[in-house]
């Protein structure tokens, strides 16, 4: 999936799973992907669960798309080149 989907490029599928996996996350969170690429948070989507709209992961986001997010009160748990896991 990766190798497709790309890691912080493309749909950020391998970030998404490298942040469900490091930070353990159980609910479902919210994909954002400036890459003009469909968001993959649907991959991963469990109607058991619940959404929870505290954390989000920005996939391709240039810095005035993050500061939109920091503006609002998350802040940065993560991030690697363009992409960001951002909680509040």
């Amino acid at each position: 999936m990766i190798k497709y989907s790309g890691y912080c490029e493309n749909e950020g599928y391998g970030y998404f799973k490298y942040i469900k996996n490091e930070f353990k996350i159980e609910d479902n969170i919210k994909v954002k992907n400036f890459n003009n690429q469909p968001p993959i948070d649907g991959y991963f989507y469990n109607i058991k669960k619940e959404n929870n709209f505290n954390k989000i992961i920005l996939i391709g986001a240039e810095k005035i798309n993050l500061q939109q997010y920091l503006d609002q009160g998350f802040d940065i748990d993560h991030s690697l080149n363009n992409c960001y896991y951002i909680t509040r």
